[in-house]
Protein backbone atom coordinates (compact mmCIF):
# COMPACT_ATOMS: atom_id res chain seq x y z
CA UNK A 1 0.00 0.00 0.00
CA UNK A 2 1.28 3.48 -0.86
CA UNK A 3 0.79 6.80 0.85
CA UNK A 4 1.90 10.15 -0.59
CA UNK A 5 4.83 10.13 1.82
CA UNK A 6 5.85 6.50 1.22
CA UNK A 7 8.73 7.36 -1.15
CA UNK A 8 11.48 9.97 -1.28
CA UNK A 9 10.07 11.91 -4.23
CA UNK A 10 6.68 12.37 -2.61
CA UNK A 11 8.26 13.29 0.73
CA UNK A 12 10.41 15.94 -0.99
CA UNK A 13 7.40 17.27 -2.90
CA UNK A 14 5.38 17.68 0.28
CA UNK A 15 8.33 19.26 2.06
CA UNK A 16 8.73 21.81 -0.73
CA UNK A 17 5.01 22.57 -0.71
CA UNK A 18 5.19 23.19 3.03
CA UNK A 19 8.14 25.56 2.60
CA UNK A 20 6.45 27.31 -0.33
CA UNK A 21 3.32 28.05 1.68
CA UNK A 22 5.37 29.36 4.58
CA UNK A 23 7.30 31.65 2.19
CA UNK A 24 4.13 33.10 0.67
CA UNK A 25 2.40 33.61 4.01
CA UNK A 26 5.38 35.11 5.84
CA UNK A 27 6.58 37.55 3.15
CA UNK A 28 5.53 41.08 4.08
CA UNK A 29 7.08 42.92 1.11
CA UNK A 30 8.04 42.40 -2.53
CA UNK A 31 11.71 42.19 -1.52
CA UNK A 32 10.96 39.47 1.02
CA UNK A 33 8.90 37.61 -1.59
CA UNK A 34 11.81 37.69 -4.06
CA UNK A 35 14.21 36.45 -1.38
CA UNK A 36 11.79 33.68 -0.43
CA UNK A 37 11.41 32.53 -4.04
CA UNK A 38 15.19 32.50 -4.49
CA UNK A 39 15.55 30.32 -1.40
CA UNK A 40 12.79 28.05 -2.67
CA UNK A 41 14.53 27.70 -6.05
CA UNK A 42 17.66 26.53 -4.26
CA UNK A 43 15.66 23.97 -2.29
CA UNK A 44 14.06 22.60 -5.46
CA UNK A 45 17.51 22.34 -7.09
CA UNK A 46 18.78 20.34 -4.12
CA UNK A 47 16.14 17.58 -4.31
CA UNK A 48 15.04 17.47 -7.97
CA UNK A 49 16.59 17.35 -11.40
CA UNK A 50 15.71 17.49 -15.10
CA UNK A 51 12.17 17.40 -16.44
CA UNK A 52 10.65 16.63 -13.07
CA UNK A 53 12.11 19.82 -11.60
CA UNK A 54 10.82 21.96 -14.49
CA UNK A 55 7.36 20.36 -14.34
CA UNK A 56 7.16 20.86 -10.59
CA UNK A 57 8.13 24.54 -10.89
CA UNK A 58 5.49 25.17 -13.56
CA UNK A 59 2.83 23.70 -11.26
CA UNK A 60 4.16 24.90 -7.93
CA UNK A 61 4.23 28.68 -8.03
CA UNK A 62 0.70 29.35 -9.34
CA UNK A 63 -0.67 26.69 -6.98
CA UNK A 64 1.15 28.11 -3.97
CA UNK A 65 0.04 31.64 -4.79
CA UNK A 66 -3.55 30.44 -5.11
CA UNK A 67 -3.33 28.60 -1.79
CA UNK A 68 -1.92 31.70 -0.10
CA UNK A 69 -4.70 33.87 -1.52
CA UNK A 70 -7.32 31.37 -0.35
CA UNK A 71 -5.87 31.22 3.15
CA UNK A 72 -5.63 34.99 3.42
CA UNK A 73 -9.12 35.55 2.01
CA UNK A 74 -10.67 33.07 4.41
CA UNK A 75 -8.35 33.81 7.32
CA UNK A 76 -11.34 34.14 9.62
CA UNK A 77 -12.20 30.54 8.75
CA UNK A 78 -8.85 28.75 9.18
CA UNK A 79 -6.25 30.76 11.07
CA UNK A 80 -2.59 29.65 10.93
CA UNK A 81 -0.20 31.30 13.41
CA UNK A 82 3.22 30.72 14.99
CA UNK A 83 3.94 31.72 18.58
CA UNK A 84 7.06 30.88 20.62
CA UNK A 85 7.92 27.95 18.35
CA UNK A 86 4.41 26.48 18.37
CA UNK A 87 2.16 26.30 15.31
CA UNK A 88 -1.56 26.88 15.85
CA UNK A 89 -4.51 26.10 13.58
CA UNK A 90 -7.97 27.42 14.51
CA UNK A 91 -11.12 26.72 12.49
CA UNK A 92 -13.39 29.70 13.10
CA UNK A 93 -15.72 28.96 10.19
CA UNK A 94 -18.93 27.03 9.73
CA UNK A 95 -17.56 24.01 7.83
CA UNK A 96 -14.76 21.50 8.41
CA UNK A 97 -11.24 22.49 7.34
CA UNK A 98 -8.50 20.11 6.17
CA UNK A 99 -4.98 20.53 7.59
CA UNK A 100 -1.87 18.65 6.41
CA UNK A 101 0.80 18.02 9.06
CA UNK A 102 4.56 17.84 8.27
CA UNK A 103 4.65 14.02 8.58
CA UNK A 104 1.93 13.47 5.96
CA UNK A 105 -0.93 13.11 8.46
CA UNK A 106 -4.24 14.68 7.43
CA UNK A 107 -6.57 16.27 9.98
CA UNK A 108 -10.12 17.55 9.46
CA UNK A 109 -10.91 20.25 12.01
CA UNK A 110 -14.56 20.76 12.87
CA UNK A 111 -15.81 24.34 13.44
CA UNK A 112 -14.64 25.80 16.74
CA UNK A 113 -11.63 23.46 16.88
CA UNK A 114 -7.99 24.34 17.61
CA UNK A 115 -4.90 22.20 16.89
CA UNK A 116 -1.29 22.95 17.81
CA UNK A 117 2.18 21.36 17.78
CA UNK A 118 5.73 22.59 18.43
CA UNK A 119 9.08 22.28 16.64
CA UNK A 120 9.79 18.86 18.18
CA UNK A 121 6.95 17.33 16.14
CA UNK A 122 8.06 14.31 14.07
CA UNK A 123 11.36 13.83 15.90
CA UNK A 124 11.10 11.19 18.64
CA UNK A 125 7.32 11.62 18.89
CA UNK A 126 4.53 13.42 17.04
CA UNK A 127 2.71 15.36 19.75
CA UNK A 128 -0.30 17.56 19.01
CA UNK A 129 -2.78 19.30 21.29
CA UNK A 130 -6.48 19.44 20.43
CA UNK A 131 -9.40 21.48 21.69
CA UNK A 132 -12.64 20.64 19.90
CA UNK A 133 -13.33 17.85 17.41
CA UNK A 134 -11.11 16.47 14.65
CA UNK A 135 -10.77 13.45 12.40
CA UNK A 136 -7.19 12.17 12.07
CA UNK A 137 -5.71 10.10 9.23
CA UNK A 138 -2.29 9.42 10.76
CA UNK A 139 0.68 8.54 8.57
CA UNK A 140 2.11 5.20 9.74
CA UNK A 141 5.53 5.47 11.40
CA UNK A 142 6.24 2.76 14.01
CA UNK A 143 9.37 4.58 15.18
CA UNK A 144 7.58 7.82 15.95
CA UNK A 145 4.31 7.51 17.95
CA UNK A 146 1.54 10.02 17.28
CA UNK A 147 -0.02 11.43 20.46
CA UNK A 148 -3.10 13.66 20.71
CA UNK A 149 -3.57 15.44 24.04
CA UNK A 150 -6.93 16.97 25.02
CA UNK A 151 -8.02 18.54 28.31
CA UNK A 152 -9.40 15.18 29.48
CA UNK A 153 -7.23 12.39 28.02
CA UNK A 154 -4.55 11.34 25.51
CA UNK A 155 -4.70 9.09 22.43
CA UNK A 156 -1.55 7.25 21.35
CA UNK A 157 -1.22 5.65 17.89
CA UNK A 158 1.40 4.65 15.31
CA UNK A 159 -0.70 5.09 12.18
CA UNK A 160 -4.48 4.91 12.00
CA UNK A 161 -7.73 6.81 11.34
CA UNK A 162 -9.83 8.07 14.25
CA UNK A 163 -12.06 10.90 15.49
CA UNK A 164 -11.63 12.86 18.74
CA UNK A 165 -14.22 15.14 20.34
CA UNK A 166 -13.28 17.11 23.45
CA UNK A 167 -14.42 20.73 23.50
CA UNK A 168 -13.64 22.81 26.62
CA UNK A 169 -16.03 21.84 29.41
CA UNK A 170 -17.26 18.65 27.71
CA UNK A 171 -18.76 16.26 30.27
CA UNK A 172 -18.65 13.26 27.90
CA UNK A 173 -15.81 13.58 25.37
CA UNK A 174 -15.25 10.63 23.04
CA UNK A 175 -12.88 8.82 20.66
CA UNK A 176 -14.09 6.83 17.62
CA UNK A 177 -11.84 4.46 15.64
CA UNK A 178 -12.20 3.86 11.90
CA UNK A 179 -9.03 1.88 11.08
CA UNK A 180 -6.03 0.49 12.95
CA UNK A 181 -5.69 0.65 16.71
CA UNK A 182 -5.55 3.41 19.32
CA UNK A 183 -4.76 3.44 23.02
CA UNK A 184 -6.87 5.87 25.04
CA UNK A 185 -4.86 7.11 28.04
CA UNK A 186 -5.32 9.41 30.99
CA UNK A 187 -3.25 12.61 31.06
CA UNK A 188 -0.46 10.77 32.92
CA UNK A 189 -0.06 8.35 30.01
CA UNK A 190 -1.69 5.34 31.71
CA UNK A 191 -3.68 3.18 29.27
CA UNK A 192 -7.45 3.20 29.86
CA UNK A 193 -8.61 1.13 26.88
CA UNK A 194 -7.46 -0.04 23.44
CA UNK A 195 -10.13 0.38 20.77
CA UNK A 196 -10.91 -1.82 17.77
CA UNK A 197 -12.16 -0.42 14.44
CA UNK A 198 -15.84 0.53 14.66
CA UNK A 199 -15.71 1.25 18.40
CA UNK A 200 -16.32 4.50 20.26
CA UNK A 201 -15.12 5.23 23.79
CA UNK A 202 -17.17 7.81 25.72
CA UNK A 203 -15.45 9.22 28.81
CA UNK A 204 -17.59 10.35 31.75
CA UNK A 205 -15.66 13.20 33.37
CA UNK A 206 -17.57 13.18 36.68
CA UNK A 207 -17.54 9.40 37.16
CA UNK A 208 -14.09 8.95 35.58
CA UNK A 209 -15.50 5.96 33.69
CA UNK A 210 -15.60 4.71 30.10
CA UNK A 211 -18.46 3.40 27.96
CA UNK A 212 -17.60 1.46 24.77
CA UNK A 213 -20.10 1.53 21.88
CA UNK A 214 -20.16 0.00 18.39
CA UNK A 215 -20.64 2.60 15.64
CA UNK A 216 -20.39 2.96 11.85
CA UNK A 217 -17.56 5.46 11.41
CA UNK A 218 -18.28 6.09 7.71
CA UNK A 219 -21.59 7.72 8.60
CA UNK A 220 -19.91 9.90 11.20
CA UNK A 221 -17.22 11.01 8.75
CA UNK A 222 -19.73 12.03 6.10
CA UNK A 223 -22.05 13.70 8.62
CA UNK A 224 -19.41 15.79 10.35
CA UNK A 225 -16.93 16.54 7.60
CA UNK A 226 -18.51 15.88 4.21
CA UNK A 227 -15.40 13.81 3.49
CA UNK A 228 -14.58 10.51 1.83
CA UNK A 229 -11.62 8.50 3.12
CA UNK A 230 -10.37 5.48 1.14
CA UNK A 231 -7.80 3.07 2.55
CA UNK A 232 -5.62 0.67 0.53
CA UNK A 233 -7.61 1.36 -2.64
CA UNK A 234 -6.55 0.86 -6.26
CA UNK A 235 -6.72 3.70 -8.77
CA UNK A 236 -9.82 2.14 -10.33
CA UNK A 237 -11.51 1.95 -6.92
CA UNK A 238 -10.66 5.58 -6.17
CA UNK A 239 -11.90 6.75 -9.57
CA UNK A 240 -15.09 4.72 -9.14
CA UNK A 241 -15.77 6.43 -5.79
CA UNK A 242 -15.11 9.89 -7.24
CA UNK A 243 -17.41 9.10 -10.18
CA UNK A 244 -20.19 8.02 -7.82
CA UNK A 245 -19.85 11.05 -5.53
CA UNK A 246 -19.88 13.59 -8.37
CA UNK A 247 -22.12 11.72 -10.82
CA UNK A 248 -19.63 11.86 -13.69
CA UNK A 249 -17.68 9.41 -15.85
CA UNK A 250 -13.91 9.68 -15.48
CA UNK A 251 -11.41 8.63 -18.16
CA UNK A 252 -8.11 7.10 -17.00
CA UNK A 253 -5.07 7.75 -19.21
CA UNK A 254 -2.15 5.56 -18.19
CA UNK A 255 -1.39 2.05 -16.99
CA UNK A 256 -2.82 0.96 -13.65
CA UNK A 257 -0.18 -1.23 -12.00
CA UNK A 258 -2.57 -2.35 -9.26
CA UNK A 259 -0.84 -0.37 -6.50
CA UNK A 260 -3.03 0.69 -3.59
CA UNK A 261 -3.24 4.14 -2.02
CA UNK A 262 -4.73 5.98 0.92
CA UNK A 263 -6.77 8.82 -0.57
CA UNK A 264 -9.11 11.31 1.08
CA UNK A 265 -11.14 14.21 -0.26
CA UNK A 266 -13.95 16.54 0.77
CA UNK A 267 -17.20 16.54 -1.18
CA UNK A 268 -17.17 20.34 -1.20
CA UNK A 269 -14.11 20.29 -3.49
CA UNK A 270 -14.60 20.42 -7.26
CA UNK A 271 -14.09 17.22 -9.25
CA UNK A 272 -11.31 19.00 -11.15
CA UNK A 273 -9.41 19.73 -7.93
CA UNK A 274 -9.84 16.12 -6.80
CA UNK A 275 -8.48 14.77 -10.09
CA UNK A 276 -5.52 17.17 -9.93
CA UNK A 277 -4.74 15.82 -6.48
CA UNK A 278 -5.02 12.24 -7.75
CA UNK A 279 -2.64 13.01 -10.63
CA UNK A 280 -0.15 14.33 -8.09
CA UNK A 281 -0.35 11.05 -6.18
CA UNK A 282 -0.27 8.87 -9.34
CA UNK A 283 2.49 10.70 -11.19
CA UNK A 284 2.34 8.71 -14.46
CA UNK A 285 -1.44 8.83 -14.89
CA UNK A 286 -3.91 11.44 -16.15
CA UNK A 287 -7.62 11.74 -15.38
CA UNK A 288 -10.37 13.68 -17.13
CA UNK A 289 -14.16 13.95 -17.05
CA UNK A 290 -15.88 12.55 -20.14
Amino acid sequence: MKNISDNTDRHNDLDILDHTLRFYLSASSDDEMEASLAALDSRIDSVMSGARKARFRRWLYPAAAAVAVVLVSVGITLALTWQDGTQYYANNGETAALVGLPDGTQVWLNPGTELSFDRSFNKDERNVSLSGEAYFDVYHNPGCPFIVTTESFRIKVLGTVFNVRNFPGDRNPDVSLAYGSVAMQNLDGVNLVRLRPGQQAVFDIEEQSLEINDIYVGDMLMRHYGAVSLKASTVKEIVSEISEVYGVKIIIDGEDDGATYNFSFQKSSSVGDILDMLEFVCEDMKFSVE
